[in-house]
C-alpha cells in the first residue's frame, strides 16, 4: 500500500469514527432534555415567576394564589389611598363632625324660631342653616313664634299661632288650632305629652302636638318660658313666680321672687341666668354634644358651652331653639 493510500484510508475511518460518536452525544442530549421537561410541567420552580417575570398567566395557578395576586394587583380604594398618604385612615362622611350621620334615633335638627313667623333648620349641628321661611309682619304680634320643643317626631313652635313639622323644612309646616287661644310663650313635651304656657295665665296642653286643648290657669300671670324635668312641668310667669304642673291641668305656684327665665340644670329648676354648663332652655338646645343659642336674636354655636360663635345673624330675630331626631 502506497503512502498515498494509506492517508485516504486513515481520513475515512477518522470521518466514520466521529459521526459514530456525534449520533451517542445526541440521544443522550434528547434524553435528557426531555426527562427535565417531565419534571418541569409536575413541579414548578416557586420562584419561577419573580425570576424570570412571568404572570399568572404562563401556569395554572392555585385558587389561593390568584386571590392574594388579585389583592396584590387591585388598585387602593379612596380610604387606602388616604391612609397610605396620611399614615392614617381618613375619616367619611358619616364620621365627619361637619356632616353627622343618620343616627338609631335618626338624623339630629336644630330648628330655630323667631319674629315674623321666622323658621330655620340645620341639619349639620348648627354650622349652617336651611329652610328659612317666615310668616309676615316682624314686630310683637299675631306671626311671633316665642318658643318651639321637640316630641313624638314633632317639632311644635308656639306664640299667637301653633305651627307643628316632622323635620323643620319648609313646606313641612301646619298650623294648629285651641279655642279661646293666647299667646303662648313657653312649650315643652315630657310625661308623654305637650304642655305650653303664655299669655294672661293661659296653658294649653296636647297627647299629640297635633290635637290642642285649652289646660289649667295660672290666674291672669302670664308665662314667657317652660321648662321640663325630674318629671314635672315648670314656668316663669311676670310676676316673678314659678308655677309646676305634671300635665298642664292643673297649676301650683312654686316659689317667687325669680327675676329670669325657668330652666331645668344641674338636676333642678333654677333661674337661666345661674346655670352653667350644658343644659337647655326656651332659647337654647343640646344636640350630639353641641349647644345652639339665640343671644339678642342671633344664633349662636358652641361644643363646649363657653366659647360660642355666631352661626347666623341675617334677618329677623330669633327667639328660641329645639333639637331633635327625625326620620
Amino acid at each position: 500500500m502506497t503512502t498515498i493510500q494509506r492517508q485516504v484510508l486513515f481520513a475515512l475511518c477518522t470521518a466514520v469514527l466521529v459521526a459514530s460518536c456525534s449520533d451517542k452525544s445526541d440521544t443522550s442530549s434528547s434524553t435528557a432534555d426531555g426527562n427535565f421537561a417531565q419534571s418541569d410541567s409536575a413541579i414548578e420552580p416557586a420562584d419561577e415567576d419573580a425570576s424570570t417575570g412571568k404572570d399568572a398567566g404562563d401556569r395554572p395557578v392555585h385558587p389561593r394564589d390568584a386571590a392574594v395576586r388579585h389583592d396584590a394587583a387591585a388598585p387602593p380604594g379612596p380610604a387606602e389611598a388616604g391612609a397610605a398618604e396620611a399614615g392614617t385612615s381618613k375619616p367619611d362622611a358619616a364620621t365627619d363632625a361637619n356632616n353627622p350621620p343618620p343616627t338609631s334615633k335618626g338624623t339630629p335638627v336644630f330648628v330655630a324660631v323667631g319674629y315674623a313667623g321666622r323658621r330655620v333648620r340645620s341639619t349639620d349641628l348648627g354650622l349652617t342653616w336651611t329652610d328659612d321661611v317666615s310668616l309676615g309682619g316682624g314686630g310683637d304680634d299675631q306671626f311671633l313664634l316665642r318658643a318651639v320643643t321637640f316630641g313624638k317626631g314633632l317639632f311644635v313652635a308656639t306664640g299667637w299661632k301653633i305651627l307643628t313639622s316632622p323635620d323643620g323644612r319648609s313646606g313641612t309646616w301646619t298650623e294648629r288650632t285651641i279655642s279661646g287661644q293666647q299667646w303662648l310663650g313657653g312649650v315643652q313635651f315630657g310625661n308623654n305629652a305637650f304642655v305650653a304656657t303664655g299669655g294672661y295665665g293661659f296653658s294649653a296642653n296636647s297627647p299629640d302636638g297635633i290635637s290642642w286643648s285649652s289646660a289649667g290657669s295660672l290666674n291672669t300671670q302670664a308665662s314667657r318660658s317652660l321648662a321640663f324635668g325630674a318629671g314635672k312641668f315648670v314656668t316663669a310667669t311676670d310676676a316673678g313666680n314659678w308655677w309646676s304642673s305634671t300635665d298642664g291641668e292643673s297649676w301650683t305656684v312654686m316659689s317667687g321672687g325669680h327675676q329670669t327665665q325657668v330652666a331645668y340644670c344641674n338636676g333642678t329648676f333654677k333661674d337661666e341666668s345661674s346655670c352653667t354648663g350644658t343644659f337647655s332652655a326656651r332659647d337654647r338646645a343640646v344636640g350630639e354634644g353641641v349647644t345652639v343659642r339665640a343671644v339678642n336674636g342671633d344664633l349662636q354655636r358652641s361644643t363646649n358651652d363657653v366659647n360660642f360663635t355666631t352661626v347666623l345673624s341675617q334677618g329677623q330675630a330669633f327667639e328660641a331653639v329645639a333639637f331633635g331626631y327625625v326620620e
